[in-house]
């Protein structure tokens, strides 16, 4: 055989494989871990797959572990035209190396018959250890799912991880009258001056929040007998990725303009509980810190 049949043989068997690859993804899909996600505790690695006899998984490049398979997905009738297509493998995420930032990274390979089918990179998290015991704990979630509920995560030793113990709803509402202070001067660190020798003026207060049709209107009246009205604006909703279950509302500076404390604007965030509010120069030079 010359060297051109080699190539066109290698050719033929590389795409023969690669179609092989393709044919097996069209079929199956890895659902968890879903790709880029973060996991920890115990937990499974589970989807579907149409056609596949025998389901395996390999973690790191490690050996295939044997999933079970066949279990009922009513989903994927309309996919594969039957049902039995489910695959899961219990695992325990808190077995996987996570001491550096490199480490957090995983890979996951699904295959189906021996053909891969699935390939995605997630991240794990957990505490040092592959089994805590003897830990317990309790915090609330405040306005998730929505605005006015509380839901309430508690340790669950068995899943290594926080569960739902309690959702309830309308039990907390960002109005109401919150106490606390008013501080002014220079709040970000490159304005100055600097620790140790920066200090505020602190004016005590109420600041009370209405809150109407998905419009909050904010007033602040100081121990000192002064005080600042800000007319209704918008609601922005919580967001779960980076505001920690506070509402929030932006006062524009046209808003704020009989309110010297506030210049430039008046950023306000709050979850029934606390209220905090930094005004919108760049020198944050007015920062409200309050609580129910």
């Amino acid at each position: 055989m010359n060297f051109r049949s080699i190539r066109s043989a290698r050719a033929a068997l590389s795409l023969s494989s690669a179609f092989l690859v393709v044919s097996a993804s069209a079929q199956g899909v890895l659902e968890i871990p879903a790709a880029n996600s973060t996991y920890s505790g115990i937990g499974v690695i589970s989807g579907w797959h149409c056609s596949a006899t025998r389901i395996e998984v390999s973690i790191d490049g490690g050996p295939p572990r044997l999933a079970g398979s066949h279990t009922e997905r009513l989903d994927t009738l309309g996919v594969c035209g039957r049902a039995d297509t489910g695959f899961s493998l219990l695992f325990n995420w808190n077995t996987l190396p996570t001491s550096c930032f490199g480490c957090r990274f995983h890979r996951v390979v699904a295959l189906a018959d021996g053909v891969p089918f699935a390939d995605t990179q997630f991240q794990a998290e957990n505490f040092g250890a592959e089994f805590m015991t003897g830990k317990t704990a309790q915090y609330d979630l405040l306005n998730f799912p929505d605005t006015g509920s509380i839901t309430t995560l508690r340790w669950d030793e068995a899943l290594q991880g926080f569960s739902v113990y309690l959702a309830a709803t309308n039990q907390i509402s960002v109005a109401g009258t919150y106490y606390g202070a008013l501080q002014t001067g220079a709040q970000n660190p490159a304005c100055g001056p600097f620790p140790p020798n920066r200090e505020f003026a602190i004016k005590h207060g109420k600041f009370i929040a209405q809150v109407a049709n998905g419009r909050l209107a904010l007033s602040a009246q100081y121990v000192d007998g002064t005080s600042c009205q800000l007319p209704e604006v918008a609601i922005k909703a919580a967001s779960a990725s980076s505001d920690d279950g506070y509402a929030g509302a932006v006062f524009d500076a046209a808003a704020t303009a009989a309110c010297p404390e506030f210049p430039a604007g008046l950023d306000v965030r709050l979850n029934g509980r606390r209220l905090v509010a930094d005004s919108l120069d760049n020198c944050r030079t007015g920062h409200v810190m309050a609580a129910k």
